[in-house]
């Protein structure tokens, strides 16, 4: 990889009161607050993370969380855009926000604008197994079917929470390590000289994705 900071913009989505604000809190600031305060648009947090092999540097977390409250939609909507990760959270004590997580799903497949991003599904507050709703077959069938990885968590008992973050990094820098590999092959393929040959094995997290032809340019407005 480049010898740059790397960012990595992550939103942080879902239903109200399922632990988003929580999450990034433990994560940034290793704290755990059980007074919830609702999220009025969006809020910012920032924190640099080393992450181990492949990337075996730090990277700088740009994090947004979001509100999950319906009035909140249109405000929130134009932070997806720029995001190479999104993380989709939703309670083991709340049916109704787990089965908005589809819902929350198609907002970022249609309102981020990387197509390396990548996702993952958080069932947050699995310390309080009196109070479930949700099985943990039940969770990891929805994440086979979108396609995406997932975590039990607890954010108050801090587990998986860097787990998280970590693998959201490990996982966007693979995409763009494919994504140069496949470019490098179709540069060797058509024969075309480069300026510096020993660049196309260099992957930048701030990068912006390849551009497809044949997918129409989505808008985050």
């Amino acid at each position: 990889m480049d010898e740059v900071e790397k960012h990595m913009k992550i939103i942080i989505i879902g239903d109200g009161q399922v632990g988003k604000t929580s999450l990034v809190r433990r994560f940034v600031d290793s704290k755990y607050d059980p007074d919830y305060r609702q999220t009025i648009g969006v809020a910012f947090k920032e924190k640099q993370q080393y992450i181990p092999e492949p990337i075996n540097e730090a990277v700088t977390f740009m994090l947004w969380d979001t509100a999950g409250q319906e009035e909140f939609a249109d405000m929130t909507r134009q932070y997806y855009r720029g995001a190479k990760g999104a993380i989709l959270v939703f309670s083991t004590t709340d049916r109704r926000s787990f089965e908005a997580i589809k819902a929350w799903n198609e907002k970022v497949d249609t309102q981020c604008d990387d197509t390396n991003l990548c996702k993952v599904l958080i069932q947050n507050k699995i310390d309080l197994i009196d109070q479930a709703v949700i099985q943990p077959s039940e969770a990891e069938s929805l994440a086979t079917e979108l396609g995406i990885k997932f975590f039990r968590a607890s954010v108050k008992e801090n587990l998986n929470v860097t787990e998280i973050f970590q693998t959201l990094a490990i996982d966007y820098y693979k995409k763009l390590e494919e994504a140069a590999q496949n470019e490098e092959q179709n540069t060797n393929h058509t024969s075309q000289p480069t300026d510096n040959p020993q660049d196309t094995n260099k992957v930048n997290l701030n990068q912006e994705p390849p551009k497809d032809p044949k997918k129409k340019k989505k808008c985050c407005n």
